[in-house]
């Protein structure tokens, strides 16, 4: 287990814009968060590979990685929140799981709910998603609203019992089509900003390469050059992506902040405002 690499990669993807997050809780548990919600992250020493997430002041969401039994999973809950943070529930029930799982190729979606209740009677109803990773396509990924976690995807490249050059062909097609078409998708179907995009193409290469290079198959110097020269960050479309919002700021289409619903642009999901020289 990769425990300080995992906790780093955690750390880089939940420091991308609130933008990219809050359209990943709305489809994962079904809220209608606007795009300008900011969000507040909280970590903590003792579990590394663990965020919390508090949106919009008051709701609360927390976000785990799980290594078990050679599995690898995220685990996505609902929190109590703000008003309840740090208070005892007087019950609290065992989690209901909901029947059936979904499938999106090889991964598994399993759904549960736990109720609480706290002084006062007031019962509250917490959602609880595990995802098992299994499944090595970047699209089926964003299926699930978790294009976030691309770069994990490379675990599943280790301990297969495959031929070389199936896995080799998968890495291929995985670097050079599959991840660049599911980011493009995501900033299309505005899941995704601009300056995520181009920051995820830099974390799965690093992730691949940590990963992989010590691999046997990966000893071709043909795949360490794909791992090395995919996935650039396209610095021009950040250039014109940063010109096109100061523009807008001129032409007084911006005032206090910039985003998708006021103004369709954002650079990397953050507000710019020019110094007035006036």
């Amino acid at each position: 287990m990769y425990l300080k690499e995992d906790a780093g990669m955690m750390e880089k993807i939940f420091c991308l814009s609130d933008f990219a997050l809050t359209r990943m809780i709305n489809h994962m548990f079904g809220k209608e968060y606007k795009p300008e919600t900011e969000v507040e992250r909280e970590w903590t020493k003792e579990e590394p590979l663990c965020v919390c997430l508090t949106v919009g002041c008051t709701d609360r969401y927390e976000y785990r990685l799980i290594h078990e039994y050679g599995c690898f999973q995220v685990q996505a809950s609902e929190l109590e929140d703000r008003r309840h943070k740090g208070e005892k529930p007087v019950y609290t029930a065992d989690r209901v799981r909901e029947p059936g799982f979904s499938y999106y190729g090889k991964n598994i979606e399993e759904r549960g709910t736990e109720i609480r209740e706290y002084s006062g009677k007031e019962c509250v109803s917490l959602s609880v998603c595990t995802v098992t990773l299994a499944d090595l396509s970047a699209e089926r990924l964003r299926e699930m609203g978790m294009v976030l976690f691309l770069p994990f995807l490379f675990y599943g490249f280790l301990g297969k019992e495959r031929e070389k050059k199936e896995k080799q062909d998968a890495l291929k097609y995985l670097m050079i089509y599959d991840i660049p078409e599911t980011l493009h998708a995501g900033v299309s179907g505005k899941e995704l900003t601009v300056y995520d995009e181009q920051k995820l193409k830099q974390l799965c290469r690093k992730m691949a390469w940590n990963l992989l290079v010590l691999e046997d198959w990966m000893s071709d110097l043909e795949m360490q050059d794909l791992i090395m020269e995919s996935l650039d960050a396209d610095l021009e479309m950040l250039e014109q992506e940063y010109r096109t919002v100061l523009q807008q700021i001129d032409d007084g289409k911006e005032r206090e902040k910039t985003g998708f619903e006021e103004s369709g642009r954002t650079y990397g999901g953050i507000p710019v405002h020019r110094e007035n020289t006036n």
